[in-house]
């Protein structure tokens, strides 16, 4: 097994190092209707997408952020044309939480809601496409964190705890119970957009950091 992990995501303008992280659940949804003239159009006519607008609805409403639990539904897409009753409807659907055991509620109400119809003639199907468990802030994280951080002292360039709300590799290490500390690399910003930058005067910085921490972590290994 391994002594410890550094993961080179971008550190955080006010240097900071990561040491936990939430987790994540990532499912498309996909529904069938029937397809039909939009002119002769029943109250009872079987639309995907007026089921998929219900479903929406039930999934950010399992938005709780006192609890650290977020839902984005990301992606939709259905239908062929204004005219036609949409025979289709897709979406991406996006849960972001802090507690291991939230995870199964959550698959739990991704069910119930797949499989609760609204609007009769329609079904839906979930392919649950990709997730990554919490990265927690256990003691050996935290011990990493405290030698890098000295490190970064002594260096005149220190750094700050942080707990991040994406997700990276890291979580599949920590999983694993290997001390693992994150946001290593440059510092950045804006990250997804078209803005998203590095500050170049970052990377000797954090190089030499990394460097060091690895050095000196292996030599404290026995103790992590």
């Amino acid at each position: 097994s391994s002594a410890f992990a550094f993961v080179l995501e971008a550190g955080g303008l006010e240097n900071e190092i990561v040491t936990g992280r939430k987790g994540n659940l990532t499912i498309e949804l996909h529904i069938e209707g029937r397809a039909g003239h939009a002119a002769f159009a029943t109250k009872d006519k079987p639309s995907a997408i007026l089921e998929m607008a219900h479903k929406i609805i039930e999934f950010e409403s399992l938005n709780d952020f006192d609890k650290g639990i977020t839902i984005n539904v990301g992606k939709i897409d259905g239908g062929i044309g204004s005219n036609t009753i949409p025979e289709f409807s897709n979406a991406q659907v996006d849960f972001r939480f802090v507690d291991p055991s939230d995870l199964k509620r959550l698959e739990e109400k991704v069910s119930d809601i797949a499989n609760r119809v609204v609007v009769q003639g329609t079904k839906c199907r979930v392919d649950f496409i990709t997730g990554r468990p919490p990265m927690q802030q256990s003691p050996g994280n935290r011990k990493l964190f405290e030698i890098t951080a000295g490190i970064a002292n002594r260096m005149g360039y220190p750094v700050k705890e942080q707990f991040r709300f994406g997700v990276s590799d890291a979580n599949f290490i920590a999983d694993l119970n290997v001390p693992v500390i994150d946001g290593l690399g440059p510092i950045g910003a804006r990250d997804h957009s078209r803005d998203e930058y590095m500050i170049k005067d970052s990377l000797l910085q954090r190089t030499l950091l990394l460097a060091c921490s690895i050095i000196e972590c292996w030599g404290r290994s026995d103790s992590l």
